[in-house]
């Protein structure tokens, strides 16, 4: 089992992933999704995702960002997660990295070396 974890437009690479994979649990943290991505996006991921292995955080919608090193291991903990997929900018992704290490959560995540 796997959470793959991404935020704004980093849904376009990891959608695909817990769409085809039931073993996959989709965390999507982006800021005023409907407006941004459409509508069209937010009903594929309902269609495709069930309830029980998603969480979409719009942070313009709830008003904050949410804790993510809370939500993470609550995620990774409840749903007997093995790793974690990261998919975001640079210092989100180095962000997201260093919450899994401090927690004993293997991840991977992108290399930005170029």
């Amino acid at each position: 089992r796997a959470i793959a974890i991404c935020t704004g437009s980093g849904i376009g690479a990891s959608l695909s992933i817990p769409m085809q994979n039931p073993n996959v649990f989709l965390i999507w943290i982006a800021s005023d999704m409907e407006n941004t991505f459409g509508p069209t996006l937010q009903e594929l991921i309902e269609k495709t995702i069930p309830s029980e292995r998603r969480i979409v955080f719009d942070t313009k919608k709830a008003g904050r960002r949410p804790n993510v090193v809370q939500l993470l291991k609550d995620v990774f903990h409840a749903y007997g997660a093995e790793i974690v997929f990261i998919t975001s900018n640079p210092r989100g992704t180095v962000e997201l990295m260093r919450i899994c290490r401090e927690n004993n959560m293997p991840c991977l995540g992108p290399i930005f070396d170029s």
